[in-house]
């Protein structure tokens, strides 16, 4: 089976997740159903029992396809690790993540960062400034502080907050968002599954529920695609 002829048929595009694909597929389910228990022949009443038989090759094709890229990348860089920022023990005891950072780069081994109230920097060196750090130190274009991101209340709802640079100027080579090539100005709100780019680094933000787990949403994460690089 081709991969673009699979994707066109339950109605996806690259890159997708298991969770969106397994949307499709109800969705889709859902439709020739009614279309199978609607039709006025029998003729049209075996095409939609073939469209059924060939959405379920579909979506097993499709999590095969997730699989394998995973196992691969595993078998390249080894099993994800899962880490913090540079923030004390005693204070993620007390205040507990609000979300993660999740590297999905590639050639790059995964890590999950968490992400914490307040300001949280993202940069090559930790700074003497107070906050959570989140260290990428093997990327030579992320700057010292590259950008931060300040998670706050409003109401009863949680913004994440993106600013380029260390608060005082932009950093030298921009911070992108879902590979669009206009830079971050001043600041933009994320939503869940944005992914950042600063430097080559590229990291996938996941909103923390009662729910989930870092380790969950890593496993999520890296079962998608890669978005596409921004060349600065």
């Amino acid at each position: 089976m081709d991969k673009s002829a699979a994707l066109e048929f339950i109605g996806l595009k690259e890159p997708y997740s298991e969770e969106l694909l397994q949307d499709r597929y109800k969705e889709r389910l859902q439709y020739f159903r009614m279309l199978y228990a609607h039709a006025p022949n029998k003729s049209i009443e075996q095409i939609q029992q073939r469209n059924l038989e060939k959405l379920e090759e579909v979506k097993r094709y499709l999590l095969q396809a997730l699989a394998a890229r995973q196992q691969l990348l595993e078998q390249k860089f080894g099993p994800p690790e899962l880490k913090i920022g540079a923030l004390q023990k005693e204070h993620v005891a007390a205040n507990g993540a609000t979300g993660w950072l999740i590297l999905h780069t590639e050639r790059r081994k995964p890590a999950a960062f968490a992400l914490f109230s307040g300001v949280n920097f993202l940069g090559r060196k930790k700074s003497t400034e107070a906050g959570n750090y989140i260290v990428i130190d093997d990327d030579p274009y992320v700057s010292r502080i590259h950008a931060f991101i300040k998670c706050h209340h409003t109401g009863d709802n949680l913004f994440f907050e993106l600013y380029d640079g260390d608060g005082t100027k932009p950093s030298a080579n921009g911070v992108f968002v879902n590979g669009h090539h206009q830079r971050v100005r001043a600041s933009c709100v994320l939503s869940h599954g944005d992914t950042i780019q600063i430097g080559n680094t590229k990291l996938v933000l996941r909103f923390k529920n009662e729910h989930n787990t870092a380790s969950g949403e890593m496993a999520a994460v890296l079962k998608t695609n890669y978005i596409d690089s921004v060349q600065f």
